[in-house]
C-alpha cells in the first residue's frame, strides 16, 4: 500500500467512527392548542407562539393552532357568537362602501392642525376664550397657563409662577376699562388663584377653604359675569360656590353632600343656570339664590356625573 492510500484509509475510518457516535436528531416539538378556559390577560400573553414546523401534517396542525389562538383572543361571554358579530360588521362595511360609492365626492373641509404643545410640555386640561374673543387661554398640568390668538398661533406663557398647574379656568372682563382681563385658575389639590395683571402676580380668593379639587369653573353670560365653582371639599363633600365680585370672594350657594355634582351655563345670555344633583337637573333663575328640581330623574343610581348642554333646544342637556 502506498503512503497516500494509507492516509486515505485512516481518514475514512475516522469519519466512520465519528458518524457512529453522533446523536440522532430529536423529533420536532409539538405545541398543543391552548385549552379554552378563562385566564388572566397576563397569563395569556405568556402562551407559546404558534410556530410552523415543516413536518408531516404541518399545514393542518398550524391551521388548528392558529384557529385556537384567534378563538382565545376573541373570548366572549357565554352565548355570544363573536364570529357572527364580525361577519355582520364586515357586511355592514361593504354596504356602507357601496352606498358611498354612488355619492358625489364631498368638498374638502377644514382640517385639524396641531397648535401645541410643540415641545411636549405636558397634559392640557382646559381651554377658554377671552372675554372679548380676541385670544384663547389653555391650562396645562404642571406647565402653567398659556395664551394665543384665536388661530392658536404665538403661544405665550403667562403663569410660569403658578404652582399646581391649571385644570379649570374662568376668564372675566377687566376690572378697569382698558386693563388686563381677570383670570381665575384652579389647579391640582383644589388650589385657586386670581390674577388681574396678566399673570404677573396671583392672589387667593377668600370664602373657600380645604378644597380637594375644582370640578368645574363657569362664568354667566347674561351680563353680571357671575363666577361659579363646583368643588370637592376635603372633609365635607361637594359644594357650589359663587362670586359676584370678579372672583375676589366666594360664598357657598349649594351643598351636594356626597354627590359629585356639575354645572352648565348657557353661552347665549340665558340667565338660567343648570345644576346636576342627586341624579336630577336643578334650575336657578336668580343666579343661585334659589334652586328648583325639574322632577325628571336620571335612571342610574349614580354617585355623581357631568352635565353638558347645547343652546339648540330649550336648551338640550346631556
Amino acid at each position: 500500500m502506498s503512503r497516500y492510500r494509507w492516509w486515505f484509509a485512516c481518514f475514512a475510518l475516522a469519519c466512520a467512527l465519528l458518524w457512529a457516535k453522533a446523536p440522532s436528531p430529536e423529533p420536532a416539538p409539538v405545541i398543543e392548542a391552548p385549552t379554552q378556559v378563562a385566564t388572566p390577560a397576563s397569563t395569556a400573553l405568556l402562551r407559546p407562539p404558534t410556530e410552523h414546523f415543516l413536518d408531516d401534517g404541518a399545514e393542518k396542525d398550524n391551521k388548528k393552532r392558529r384557529k385556537a389562538w384567534f378563538a382565545e383572543r376573541h373570548r366572549a361571554p357565554p352565548g355570544v357568537d363573536w364570529k357572527q358579530i364580525e361577519r355582520e360588521n364586515g357586511l355592514r362595511q361593504i354596504a356602507k362602501r357601496n352606498a358611498l360609492a354612488g355619492r358625489a365626492p364631498r368638498a374638502a373641509g377644514p382640517r385639524w392642525i396641531e397648535r401645541g404643545s410643540d415641545n411636549q410640555a405636558g397634559r392640557m386640561h382646559v381651554t377658554r376664550p377671552s372675554s372679548d374673543g380676541a385670544s384663547i387661554y389653555a391650562g396645562s398640568s404642571m406647565g402653567g397657563l398659556w395664551r394665543a390668538d384665536p388661530e392658536g398661533q404665538d403661544w405665550t406663557p403667562i403663569g410660569d409662577n403658578l404652582y399646581g398647574g391649571v385644570h379649570e379656568l374662568a376668564i372675566l372682563p377687566p376690572d378697569e376699562a382698558g386693563g388686563p382681563e381677570v383670570i381665575l385658575a384652579a389647579g391640582s389639590g383644589g388650589i385657586v388663584h386670581r390674577s388681574s395683571d396678566d399673570g404677573q402676580t396671583w392672589e387667593v380668593p377668600t370664602g373657600m377653604a380645604d378644597l380637594w379639587q375644582v370640578r368645574r369653573a363657569l362664568v354667566t353670560t347674561e351680563g353680571s359675569h357671575t363666577v361659579f365653582l363646583v368643588t370637592e371639599r376635603a372633609w365635607d363633600g361637594y359644594a357650589l360656590y359663587r362670586s359676584t365680585d370678579h372672583g375676589r370672594t366666594f360664598q357657598n350657594v349649594f351643598d351636594h353632600g356626597g354627590y359629585a355634582g356639575y354645572l352648565w351655563v348657557p353661552r347665549d345670555g340665558d340667565p338660567r343656570i343648570f345644576l346636576l344633583h342627586d341624579d336630577e337637573v336643578w334650575i336657578s333663575e336668580d343666579l343661585g339664590d334659589s334652586w328648583t328640581p325639574t322632577g325628571g330623574r336620571i335612571d342610574g343610581n349614580m354617585s355623581g356625573g357631568e352635565l353638558g348642554g347645547s343652546e339648540a333646544g330649550a336648551p338640550r342637556l346631556y
